[in-house]
């Protein structure tokens, strides 16, 4: 309760803060929603990805994984694996595609 209305006064206060945490944190791979971040921070992680531990869950993995596909298309209309730029041209999707998916 004490963070939901901490977020609450803080959107009011800092209203792009709340949103441009997440982007930042994606545009710079350092997401600790992403295991190959989590795994710099702690080596008793594993950084491959959880879903199907073929390859290190990367931004890159994360933007191409085919475990997003149904995400990508209601998000941005197309199937086809993201490139990175999309963090820059569309962030508001990026950010969206992140909290359904990660």
């Amino acid at each position: 309760m004490l963070t939901t209305v901490n977020n609450e006064i803080g959107a009011r206060l800092h209203p792009g803060k709340i949103r441009s945490t997440p982007l930042a944190q994606l545009r710079s791979g350092h997401c600790i929603r992403l295991q190959a971040y989590k795994h710099l921070t702690d080596n008793t992680v594993d950084p491959d990805c959880p879903r199907c531990g073929q390859a290190p869950q990367t931004l890159e993995h994360w933007l191409d994984y085919p475990g997003t596909v149904q995400a990508r298309l209601g998000i941005f209309g197309t199937t086809e694996a993201l490139p990175l730029s999309t963090l820059s041209t569309v962030p508001g999707k990026s950010v969206a595609l992140a909290r359904r998916t990660l």
